[in-house]
C-alpha cells in the first residue's frame, strides 16, 4: 500500500470543494433573482388593477432578469400602450415585451359583463378608449 501525501490529499480536497462552493453560490444568485422577478411582476399586476382603463381585461405578465412581458387581449390600442406605460414605469423594468392583442369585440364581451362598473360617466369604448364625455370629464 503506498502512502499519500498529505499536502496532495489537501489540495485534492479544495479542487473537489470549490466547484462544489460556486454552485450553492450562483444557485442563492438565482434565487435572489428569482425573489426580484416576483416583487417586479407582483408591483406590475398591482399597478394593472389599478388602472381604470384596464379593469376587466386579463392581462397576464412575466418577469425574466427584469425584462417584463405582457399578454393577453384589450379592446383598444390605448389599453395596450397604456399596459406598456405601467410596466415601463415600475421600478426594476429592465424592458417591455407587449404581446397584449388588440381586439375590438373585447370592448363589447366586457361591456355586457360589467357596463360602467358603477361609476358615472362614459365607459370606454373602441372611438372614447379613456371613457370621457364630451367635454373631457367623467
Amino acid at each position: 500500500m503506498s502512502r499519500k501525501n498529505p499536502l496532495t490529499i489537501f489540495v485534492l480536497g479544495v479542487m473537489l470543494a470549490f466547484p462544489m462552493a460556486a454552485t450553492v453560490s450562483a444557485q442563492q444568485q438565482t434565487t435572489g433573482q428569482y425573489a426580484d422577478d416576483s416583487a417586479i411582476t407582483a408591483k406590475v399586476k398591482s399597478n394593472i388593477v389599478k388602472e381604470q382603463l384596464l379593469k376587466g381585461f386579463q392581462i397576464s405578465v412575466k418577469t425574466t432578469q427584469g425584462a417584463v412581458q405582457l399578454s393577453g387581449t384589450v379592446a383598444t390600442s390605448a389599453q395596450k400602450n397604456q399596459a406598456t406605460q405601467i410596466a415601463t414605469n415600475t421600478s426594476g423594468v429592465t424592458s417591455v415585451k407587449n404581446n397584449i392583442v388588440v381586439n375590438p369585440q373585447m370592448y363589447q364581451n366586457q361591456m355586457g359583463q360589467n357596463p360602467t362598473s358603477g361609476t358615472s360617466g362614459t365607459a370606454p369604448s373602441p372611438n372614447n378608449p379613456n371613457g370621457k364625455g364630451p367635454s373631457g370629464g367623467q
